[in-house]
């Protein structure tokens, strides 16, 4: 068999691609075609908008499902004032908004300024704070990707360190033995940025996060309260992909998606672990493969190849309802649309896949 060519993902300076300025991204992002890029990380369907006379922003755009406006703030180096202040100016006068800054690298300063928004503005106005990054592979093509740190509804605009230094924690149960150590950590960073390699290759619907040395990934999952993941364990011998669900209604969400237990695991090809968690504020739906070590990288490609599967299925098969959750239909109407589709009389096994 002909030996596979490999190349190392390697992340650019920005300023190497697109000069001093963000205006060429900006062109590139408001093209129709690029502008759902933007709408998978805010987990919404974005269209392109005239722009107000009182909303002077780099780019305006509205949610397809809310018609709710959409300003965005574009800057490359960090963030400035001038930029916050452009946006907030912008939502003058607006009953609902949503607010988005994308910049290079957000300042701790400005994430306190965009957590502290989130909490003194209306319900209406909600505010996104993210950064960009671009990626290669040897002469392939850019690659950008957007991380998300700031977002309405995140219990991480409470007073607590920049998420750039200490992530948040491992969204799937860990017993002691499974956490991850100092030796490992840069191990972990390799191991996601080669996963990016691979979203990138196959032209996944998942966008890749930007690396941490966390033995997880968290992706947006259509609002701030739902939120896709990948995780691998090296000593429990685990990798895994799951729906993280939070906020005061996790456990009504975690029911009304049970009711429909049938067709989402028909739907992804295997049985998942339902873990309400009553103890908890959050609830979880898990697809496990055990007996793969994380850490043989001759055996990646594989472990990278059932990950982004496994998160394109569950993206598929949760994404319009939870679409259905964030709206404003009664959830019992949805409760119903379940109980409708649904045979609860199946009863599946323990949630491991091949």
């Amino acid at each position: 068999m002909a030996q596979k060519k490999l190349a190392r993902l390697e992340k650019v300076v920005l300023r190497e691609v697109w000069g001093d300025n963000a205006d060429d991204f900006i062109d590139w992002l408001k093209q129709a075609g690029n502008i759902s890029f933007l709408g998978n990380a805010l987990g919404a369907d974005l269209k392109l908008a005239d722009v107000p006379s009182n909303a002077k922003t780099d780019i305006h755009c509205q949610d397809a499902a809310s018609q709710r406006p959409v300003l965005v703030e574009v800057q490359f180096d960090d963030t400035s004032d001038e930029k916050l202040g452009q946006l907030v100016t912008a939502a003058a006068g607006l009953d609902e908004v949503t607010l988005v800054l994308i910049a290079d690298r957000v300042s701790d300063q400005h994430l306190s300024a965009l957590r502290w928004l989130n909490r003194i503005t209306p319900a209406g106005v909600n505010v996104y704070g993210l950064e960009v990054d671009f990626w290669q592979i040897g002469d392939s093509a850019l690659a950008p990707t957007l991380t998300m740190l700031v977002r309405p509804g995140d219990e991480a605009h409470k007073q607590v360190e920049s998420s750039r230094q200490k992530p948040a924690p491992m969204p799937v149960p860990a017993t002691a033995s499974s956490a991850p150590t100092a030796k490992a950590a840069p191990q972990f960073l390799e191991y996601w940025l080669a996963f990016n390699g691979n979203l990138l290759h196959r032209k996944s619907t998942v966008i890749g996060q930007k690396p941490t040395s966390s033995n997880w990934m968290s992706f947006p999952m259509g609002g701030p309260n739902f939120s896709l993941i990948a995780t691998v364990s090296p000593r429990d011998h685990f990798i895994a992909v799951g729906l993280v669900l939070s906020g005061a209604e996790a456990k009504n969400n975690f029911q009304l998606l049970q009711h429909s237990k049938v067709s989402i695991e028909s739907e992804i090809g295997a049985p998942l672990e339902w873990q309400e968690l009553p103890e908890k504020t959050e609830s979880r739906i898990l697809l496990r493969k055990y007996g793969v070590d994380p850490e043989t990288r001759q055996s990646w490609e594989e472990q990278h190849e059932w990950l982004a599967d496994k998160l394109e299925r569950f993206q598929k098969a949760f994404v319009l309802r939870v679409e259905a959750l964030n709206s404003d239909d009664d959830s019992a109407a949805f409760g119903a649309k379940a109980n409708s589709r649904d045979d609860d009389g199946a009863n599946l096994s323990s949630a491991s896949a091949s």
